[in-house]
């Protein structure tokens, strides 16, 4: 048999590296202790730095003592190796030096680069925050003007992990013949493994915090709470981030441990993710009773007295003061503490438990916002009520109390007013047009259920509000018609042909019902339609008495798109009657005992008011086509005006004043629409307080902690048991 050879043991990688170390030994040995001299060096600066408080670093003079140390290390044993001369049995000795030397090295300048944004250089890294615990320097201001120190982090962190890579790929080659070689590689790879997810995990929750895309994609928060306490409603976040343009502090006078001071915080943290320029101050009469005096005494205009008393002050339960800062100028509203929660304590008729804890039902976002919308109008809506024509009066007698029943708006204006910044006038369109022979100078101007016809010059005056020539901003309209009669017909308040300019048509016929109160007719608002005022009013009701159908006109001139605003309830049958004089309910009774006269069939929905947006022209469109995307708002037409009399509007439960107010907010871009901006909610949500004991809490703390640490090792743990095998 021929002899069988032994395999040659393969030839190293690292052998060239092993001559040219040998054929160099002295001189790097001084150049390794030349770096340890350098490296003391530095540390002996930092030490002298600290000493004299001059910005001593300790995580660069702990990074060059180690480096001292290895550099030293490695420079004297190449030289007492070179003078007792190399031993049997010691090849691969230069290979495991460099190894040794590279992999500590990179290993300690990896923890500088983690350490130092950590330590000495976390002001410089993520800002600081002021006593109301807002930023006290924007991120991005601060990397820009820091950006040498995140590099020196970057390159540090990266740096070290690449100066361990390359230093373990001296060990591949005498892996398979080196049992203790191929230990302390696995081993190096898997601490390396470890290491890299660390730090690939660190980087993402860093990232998370800049609020730029697609980094903000790390900090989408997902709300699993029953009461979706940390979620806003889409019209919250769209005043937040189109509206609010200037600095807003919230100043909570409420104890630090109120549950409802707990909920309005949680609040503030959901609005500062749409809306970093708000910030929180705390005050309470038992941890800082100076400030508290002082902000009570400040802003003590705004606090009604009858809301809040002196047993409220004493226990520091008086409210929230919203201030609002923009160009120098301040503005400030007053949330009283009894208006942030409801405390409901179980339906009517239900067998009461005393074990069973009250709803708490916080009503905080919706509070807040309509104080910012109060606050963010740098100058009040101009609503202009025309008069002159029998419309409904702002400044009448409460409750048709007047020259005429139900002639007055005055809870009207008186609600309003306290729903947000308004500056309501009364103007006369006479014969001559506008009283003074001034242009209407008016953010919404609204003619108000007219008893007279408007003379020519009048309606000329309110086509150049709305249309006018040239580049002068077009003007809003809201109009409201109802049935007058004069002579037997309908009044023609010569508005009706201004209207058809802009494709609405009101009928000349009024509606009836089939109830027992044929002149009122229930409306509801269109719930197929796009219009945002239709959207927010999902479950309005409301009463209209002699009301007209208002609709688009059937061949329109084009340019508007005009959406279905409200239309009668389809369970209750309307019909259009053209007798305008003879009673509703003798009608009614007749038409049941003889049938209804051709052309009056009862029909399930028939609308009564409607919305108006110009829309942009399109080309290549047919002549008179409509284009179907929604425009400018333009004009809004109710068929109807006695929902908002002092009579219709002060009922329990009426919405009239809200609608009203929602439609001058849609005509003005203004996203303040519905009767709330947000949800009242009840807060269900589970805590830990007075339940477990506070090493329960530090174990459910550090628990995960542990146990990712746990799983990071066990990877490492389980790829080199796998590579050894």
């Amino acid at each position: 048999m021929a002899n069988q050879q032994t395999p040659a043991a393969p030839q190293s990688s690292g052998a060239d590296l092993e001559r040219w170390i040998a054929g160099r030994q002295h001189l790097l040995s001084l150049l390794l202790l030349g770096l340890s001299a350098l490296f003391a060096a530095l540390v002996v600066v930092q030490l002298i730095l600290s000493r004299r408080d001059e910005g001593g670093n300790l995580p660069v003079g702990a990074w060059a003592g180690a480096m001292t140390l290895l550099c030293l290390g490695g420079g004297l044993y190449l030289t007492f190796e070179q003078q007792t001369g190399a031993q049997p049995g010691q090849e691969g000795r230069y290979r495991l030096l460099v190894l040794l030397l590279g992999g500590l090295a990179g290993l300690v300048t990896f923890l500088l680069g983690v350490w130092l944004p950590l330590g000495p250089w976390a002001a410089f890294i993520v800002p600081g925050e002021t006593e109301t615990g807002v930023a006290a320097v924007p991120l991005l201001k601060v990397w820009r003007e820091n950006w040498w120190r995140i590099a020196v982090c970057g390159l540090s962190v990266v740096g070290g992990l690449a100066i361990m890579l390359v230093s373990l790929q001296l060990a591949r080659s005498v892996e398979r013949v080196s049992a203790g070689m191929r230990r302390l590689l696995y081993g190096y790879n898997a601490g390396l493994t470890g290491l890299l997810l660390l730090a690939i995990l660190g980087l993402l929750n860093v990232l998370s915090y800049v609020y730029l895309w697609p980094f903000t994609l790390f900090a989408a928060q997902v709300d699993w709470t029953p009461s979706q306490i940390y979620t806003l409603s889409p019209r919250s976040i769209e005043i937040l981030q189109k509206e609010v343009d200037g600095d807003v502090e919230l100043i909570v006078m409420m104890p630090f441990n109120y549950p409802i001071t707990d909920e309005f915080l949680r609040l503030v943290q959901n609005v500062r993710q749409y809306n970093k320029r708000i910030t929180t101050t705390l005050y309470s009469p038992d941890a800082t009773p100076q400030d508290f005096i002082r902000t009570l005494q400040r802003y003590a205009n705004l606090i009604d007295p009858n809301k809040t008393g002196l047993a409220d002050i004493r226990d520091g339960r008086v409210g929230v003061i919203v201030v609002y800062r923009r160009e120098g100028k301040e503005d400030a509203q007053f949330m009283n503490w009894r208006d942030l929660f409801e405390v409901e304590s179980g339906q009517r008729g239900e067998t009461e438990d005393k074990d069973k804890k009250p709803r708490i039902i916080f009503k905080g976002e919706n509070q807040l916002m309509r104080a910012l919308v109060k606050l963010v109008d740098k100058e009040p809506a101009k609503i202009i009520f025309t008069t002159g024509h029998g419309e409904l009066s702002l400044s009448g007698p409460s409750f048709g109390r007047g020259e005429r029943l139900g002639a007055s708006a005055s809870e009207l204006k008186r609600m309003l007013d306290a729903r947000g910044n308004y500056d309501f006038k009364e103007v006369k369109l006479g014969i001559e047009g506008i009283e003074g022979g001034k242009a209407l100078d008016a953010d919404v101007v609204v003619v108000a259920r007219p008893t007279e016809p408007f003379p020519p010059k009048a309606v000329e005056a309110l086509r150049n509000y709305i249309k006018p020539v040239g580049t002068s901003r077009k003007g809003k309209l809201i109009i409201l018609l109802d049935t007058q009669v004069r002579g037997g017909k309908m009044l023609q308040t010569n508005l009706e042909p201004l209207l058809r300019e802009f494709d609405v048509e009101v009928s000349d016929k009024r509606l009836l019902s089939q109830t027992n109160r044929p002149d009122i007719v229930v409306v509801v608002p269109n719930r197929q339609s796009e219009n945002p005022v239709a959207r927010a009013f999902g479950g309005l009701l409301l009463y209209f008495q002699n009301a007209r159908k208002a609709e688009a006109t059937k061949a329109g001139a084009g340019g508007h798109k005009v959406d279905d605003l409200l239309l009668t309830v389809s369970d209750i049958p309307v019909w259009e009657e053209p007798n305008l004089t003879e009673s509703a309910r003798d009608l009614f009774a007749r038409y049941r005992r003889s049938g209804f006269p051709e052309g009056r069939k009862p029909t399930d929905t028939v609308p009564v008011a409607v919305a108006v947006s110009e829309t942009a022209p399109q080309q290549g469109l047919p002549p008179g086509h409509v284009p179907v995307q929604s425009g400018v708002p333009r004009l809004v037409v109710f068929g109807d005006g006695s929902w908002l009399t002092n009579e219709s509007i002060t009922r329990e439960g009426s919405s009239s004043a809200d609608l009203f107010a929602s439609c001058i907010s849609w005509l003005r871009g203004k996203a303040d629409l519905g009767p709330s901006l947000a949800e009242d909610k009840e807060r269900k949500q589970f805590s830990l307080r007075n339940r477990v004991t506070s090493s329960e809490a530090s174990r459910l703390a550090w628990l995960p902690l542990g146990l990712i640490f746990i799983s990071i090792v066990g990877l490492g743990g389980g790829i080199w048991v796998a590579r050894r095998r």
